[in-house]
């Protein structure tokens, strides 16, 4: 009994706790929308956190309406990314009129020097019927493996019962059969629905059948974009196109598509295009700059500010790996199946064998550059 009474006792002490810490919680958590940054201030019992965000650096901005508390309350979330860590973001949680928030949000953008108008759509995708399928088809293989070993033990328990157990069993197995595939119903929906549509400023995208999910990326602060596709998917003609706007490990990823390399040239062309314009832009403050303060010699000029080489001037090349110097590593497939592209606007890498990889990189986006050499690579 004393056993029980203290167990007792540290459940509804945890059960306060929690519920305590959760108040807390909910009574810090603040938003503020400032004409330049965005601030999120939360934290709990014993601890504070503000993040702060430049509307500037902005890269990513997605609405998220669960169906029940949208429909019923219209609450709903908004997540604004910058690049970096998780850290990086404001989220604002279960707010009301979610919609009124992100429009908020986009125009706030445009008054910081974006764009986002969204004037050109310049390509629409949707997976396709056939992708869609395989991917539920995949999900039904699945949850066969995992449910079909369990299920096999339930039954032979039930069995034991004799016929009652027989019955509970059939109808136990036949109502999880129901509730799966009206969930993989609704998961092909949720496939068909999806649309990625590619503007003259902005990548949109929407998700969702009942729970819906709307973003938006702009063109200036796309980081690359690549292509995948697993051996089933190069046999029915399935891509999945990746853009990444915060980093690695950060990519949305728009799946089961029957033009995916279409949909990244035209990422890919619009990310050129916003890169040129930003050095335009650039080399015109500069030169407005050097109008107010006197211009200064050109031996003097920084290479930080020296004027971008035009795209058709650019040094462009496709490389490979040195096959023998690959051999001796174990890389021959990869020396095979791997290209490199230096272009006008940016880098990227392709493997094909088997399934497809690419990964592209725009210039202003990169961060670093490293050259490694061992003894095997001075020897070639």
């Amino acid at each position: 009994y004393w056993l029980l009474g203290a167990g007792l006792l540290l459940g509804l002490g945890l059960l306060l706790f929690s519920g305590v810490g959760g108040f807390v919680s909910w009574k810090k958590e603040r938003y503020e929308i400032h004409p330049s940054h965005l601030v999120s201030k939360g934290g709990g019992l014993v601890s504070d956190r503000v993040n702060e965000l430049d509307v500037r650096n902005i890269t990513h901005v997605k609405q998220r309406l669960s169906w029940l508390r949208y429909k019923l309350f219209n609450v709903g979330d908004v997540i604004v990314q910058s690049a970096g860590s998780s850290s990086a973001e404001v989220h604002f949680r279960s707010v009301k009129d979610p919609d009124a928030l992100y429009d908020r949000i986009r125009q706030l953008m445009r008054e910081n020097g974006f764009s986002l108008q969204a004037k050109e759509r310049l390509h629409s995708e949707s997976p396709s019927t056939l992708g869609a399928l395989l991917e539920v088809a995949q999900i039904t293989t699945g949850a066969g493996v995992f449910l079909g070993g369990g299920g096999v033990a339930v039954l032979a328990g039930l069995a034991a019962l004799g016929p009652l157990g027989l019955v509970l069993g059939v109808l136990g197995g036949g109502g999880l059969a129901l509730l799966v595939t009206l969930w993989l119903g609704l998961h092909f929906l949720d496939m068909k629905r999806r649309t990625y549509e590619v503007y003259d400023d902005v990548v949109e995208y929407r998700e969702g059948f009942l729970s819906r999910t709307n973003a938006f990326i702009p063109n200036e602060n796309i980081a690359d974009a690549a292509t995948h596709q697993t051996v089933v998917d190069q046999v029915l003609g399935l891509w999945d196109v990746k853009v990444s706007c915060q980093g690695s490990g950060s990519e949305v990823s728009f799946r089961r598509l029957a033009n995916g390399p279409a949909l990244q040239e035209v990422i890919r062309e619009r990310v050129a295009a916003a890169q040129t314009l930003r050095q335009v832009q650039a080399s015109e403050a500069q030169v407005s700059e050097a109008a107010e303060e006197g211009s200064a010699p050109p031996t003097r000029r920084s290479r930080a500010s020296a004027a971008p080489v035009p795209a058709d001037q650019a040094w462009t090349a496709d490389l490979k790996m040195h096959t023998l110097r690959a051999m001796l590593g174990g890389g021959l497939i990869g020396a095979l199946a791997t290209t490199y592209t230096v272009g006008p606007a940016s880098v990227s890498s392709r493997f094909a064998f088997l399934g497809r990889r690419e990964l592209e990189f725009a210039y202003d986006k990169v961060t670093g550059v490293q050259v490694s050499t061992g003894p095997w690579d001075q020897l070639f």
